[in-house]
C-alpha cells in the first residue's frame, strides 16, 4: 500500500488540486475547485463519475474513491 503522501504527489503531476483534511488525514477532489477533467459527465457539465484511470491508481494504492456527492469523493483506505 502506498502512504497517502505518495498519492497525493501522484494525483498532483496529473494536475489535480486535491485537498487534504490534516485533522482527519483525507483527501478530497472536487469539482468545486477545479479537477474537471477528471470526471465523465452527462449532458456536458453535470459530472457523474470520476474517470477510470483515477479509480485504477487508488485502487493499485490500496485505496478507492468513494462519493460524498456529486462531484465530490474522498479517498479511503482498502
Amino acid at each position: 500500500m502506498k502512504r497517502l503522501s505518495t498519492m497525493v504527489k501522484e494525483l498532483q503531476k496529473l494536475g489535480l488540486d486535491v485537498y487534504i483534511n490534516q485533522h482527519d488525514n483525507m483527501v478530497t477532489l472536487t469539482s468545486e475547485r477545479g479537477n474537471m477533467d477528471a470526471f465523465e459527465y452527462v449532458n456536458c457539465d453535470y459530472p457523474v463519475d470520476l474517470k477510470q484511470n483515477l479509480h485504477d491508481l487508488a485502487k493499485q494504492g490500496g485505496y478507492e474513491w468513494q462519493c460524498q456527492y456529486t462531484g465530490t469523493y474522498k479517498l479511503y483506505q482498502l
